[in-house]
């Protein structure tokens, strides 16, 4: 098992502010105000969308250094740049059945990270072989009901290694994930404030 004191030591160094990569910097500065933009409508640049939980990532990363990294659900790729950029020696696939035009950035930014366009349990049972024993790190943000999150989890299980981080996105009662995240064994570890609004939680299995 990891250590979970790193893991907390990582969420403090996510309040600290840019990480002093230019390229990912600015990219952060310009995708997290547009996702939140597009979801809620709100002024683009309200300080208050501030998200620490994608500079963890990058902490998780440089830290764990994980020959593999699996984000399920990208969105706009912030996450996949940050895991892409914390630990560029490792490789880090991003699978989301909804494009956007984000990752394309992330592809062009970090040769590490590859964007695959399509469902993630297929394109996880299609790449078993390649992955097992070499996941280190998933960051889940896909559909959120605990169904479909039990089918990734029987898929992408046997192929961790064997002190994997699972990260969860809006681990709060308004998500069916919270659920799943309650049962799973393993040591959990909870941070809501490094999600606006929401909670981001860690599991040690």
């Amino acid at each position: 098992m990891f250590d979970p004191k790193l893991i907390h030591n990582c969420a403090q160094l996510s309040y600290q502010g840019p990480i002093g990569d230019e390229w990912l910097d600015g990219f952060y500065a310009r995708y997290v105000p547009l996702s939140w933009g597009k979801l809620i409508g709100e002024n683009l640049h309200d300080p208050k969308h501030e998200e620490p939980y994608y500079r963890f990532l990058y902490y998780l990363a440089q830290v764990r250094q994980p020959q593999v990294s699996l984000v399920l659900g990208v969105w706009m790729g912030i996450d996949c740049a940050h895991i892409a950029k914390g630990y560029p020696d490792g490789l880090v696939y991003g699978i989301d059945h909804q494009g956007h035009g984000g990752p394309l950035e992330v592809m062009r930014a970090c040769p590490n990270f590859t964007y695959q366009l399509e469902d993630t349990v297929e394109w996880g049972a299609q790449c078993a072989d390649l992955l097992r024993g070499k996941i280190g790190l998933i960051f889940w943000d896909s559909s959120h009901l605990y169904d479909d999150t039990v089918r990734e989890w029987g898929t992408y299980r046997p192929l961790l290694d064997e002190s994997a981080i699972l990260v969860f996105d809006d681990v709060t009662p308004a998500f069916e994930i919270e659920r799943f995240f309650r049962e799973q064994e393993g040591e959990h570890l909870l941070f809501p404030g490094l999600h606006y609004g929401n909670c981001i939680g860690v599991i040690l299995p």
